[in-house]
């Protein structure tokens, strides 16, 4: 009878067996999550003082015997709830974790979770980390929702740790070292507003993690697969201590945001941008990507997200305003990545991001400065391309040629193609070959000892319009050339 009843009490309760009352139960909530403080009952009974049962009470010295029996008795019945455990000494969990809660939990030394595989959600939210805590090869099948937690000393993820769906470190304290390496992922990795107090490293490549109901059947995880892919790491809003000591190295960013951040000092290394071109619209196939590498530029995925994702039009002033406080954060974005590219030397990226930024000041700017910024684009796309501003001149010496042949000029120095007209004192049209001389010349303020001379009101405004836009064309191409080779 007694088996049957113990047996009856664990269906009830999910195949967990619950412990057998014993006086009161234990008092705890939690202080910051609803479902804690509110919805929550912990079924331990008190062993403690301050009405707290063995795995809630805070005390450093409590029965270690006790605390770790019970640890052990939930972990072989299935139930990982540990929501606001105090766990005094160093700790490990590996093999499968199903529905592990570990919010509000504090790990007073090290917490070892080192391939470990997660079924269903990873709880972790306002979970105090006070010692090294390692996710080494750990798998996450569910959501890994590491919120508000804080990390006190190192915090690794690293040696193939994988991602299959979103994993939440919002408004998450790295007071010590963090590494991300080598990660594999699926979603986003959401790093929004957190604090980074010490040296961070994120080192890729970063994988695609398996998907789909053959995933992980070997017991492999995702070492399976080594696809590299770029992450969709959103880093925006994030406070950095020692910002000169983050690392971003061999990683994809092309759907990396980092809106609201100040990058300042960060150290990128090895990677990659993502890379738009004013005719992108136009393309749309694969066929015509090395029209994008070749001729693109360099910009913040930030940019990139603003651009093809503009938002829902049923509320367009709201949709306005949004778009334009984006597109400042955008343009901080470019701003920021410049000057910490300059820093390390790195002038032709630091140089692509100027130009992203002019191209978002360009959008926010009225109609008068919009054409002033399209004219300075349009000569030599913002002094970064000397290509653009050589091409530009060389327009310009063909089309003031063609101008040359339809005007009028007299020869003030006797040369044998011209003997006639200058013995007359005729006007004439010049050819081709003197159109390109006298436009070469009129645009390099290189008309002294010529022969032609001016005689129509065209050919003398011509002149005079070349004298102006020459000098100004070639001073752009060769500040193109100093910015984009300086060194």
């Amino acid at each position: 009878m007694a088996g049957n009843e113990k047996e009856r009490k664990a269906t009830a309760t999910g195949g967990v067996e619950e412990p057998a009352a014993r006086g009161p139960k234990c008092a705890w909530k939690g202080k910051w999550l609803k479902q804690n403080y509110e919805n929550y009952q912990c079924k331990e009974p008190v062993s403690e003082v301050g009405q707290l049962c063995i795995l809630h009470s805070g005390d450093a010295e409590k029965n270690r015997e006790q605390f770790y029996a019970r640890v052990e008795e939930k972990k072989k019945a299935g139930d990982f709830d540990f929501r606001g455990t105090f766990f005094p000494d160093a700790v490990r969990f590996t093999g499968e974790l199903k529905q592990a809660n570990f919010s509000e939990a504090t790990f007073q030394v090290e917490a070892d979770f080192s391939k470990a595989r997660f079924k269903g959600k990873a709880d972790f939210c306002y979970t105090r980390f006070k010692g090294w805590a390692g996710f080494l090869g750990t798998t996450f099948e569910g959501k890994a929702d590491f919120e508000s937690s804080r990390f006190e000393t190192v915090a690794r993820f690293r040696a193939e740790t994988s991602f299959w769906k979103e994993a939440t470190f919002k408004e998450v304290k790295f007071e010590g070292k963090a590494y991300f390496e080598g990660i594999y992922v699926s979603a986003v990795l959401n790093f929004w507003q957190a604090e980074f107090g010490s040296a961070a490293f994120f080192r890729g490549p970063f994988y695609a993690a398996p998907a789909g109901e053959n995933v992980g059947k070997n017991g492999a995880g995702a070492e399976a697969n080594s696809q590299p892919l770029p992450p969709k790491l959103k880093f925006e809003n994030v406070f950095l201590g020692e910002p000169g000591k983050v690392w971003f190295q061999g990683l994809d960013l092309r759907e990396t945001t980092f809106a609201g951040t100040n990058l300042r000092h960060i150290q990128f290394s090895d990677v990659k941008w993502p890379r738009t071109v004013w005719f992108a619209r136009w393309l749309g196939q694969e066929r015509w990507d090395w029209l994008v590498v070749f001729f693109g530029h360099n910009t913040p995925g930030d940019e990139v997200l603003l651009r093809t994702n503009p938002g829902p039009a049923a509320k367009q002033q709201t949709d306005a305003d949004s778009k334009e406080k984006q597109t400042n954060r955008a343009r901080w974005v470019c701003r920021d990545l410049k000057a910490s590219l300059e820093d390390q030397r790195d002038y032709a990226d630091a140089g692509d991001f100027y130009y992203a930024e002019m191209e978002l000041r360009r959008r926010q700017a009225g109609p008068v400065r919009w054409f002033l910024y399209w004219l300075y684009w349009l000569v030599c796309g913002y002094g970064e391309k000397p290509l653009r501003a050589l091409v530009v001149f060389l327009a310009l010496w063909l089309a003031l040629s063609a101008g040359f042949q339809r005007t009028w000029f007299t020869a003030q120095e006797r040369v044998k193609w011209r003997v006639e007209h200058f013995d007359s004192r005729k006007e004439f049209q010049p050819s081709w070959n003197e159109a390109l001389g006298h436009s070469i010349r009129s645009l390099t303020l290189q008309q002294r000892g010529a022969y032609l001379v001016p005689f129509s009101a065209g050919a003398v405004r011509l002149t005079l319009l070349a004298n102006i836009v020459g000098p100004i064309q070639l001073g752009l191409f060769f500040l193109a050339m100093r910015r984009r080779f300086r060194r």
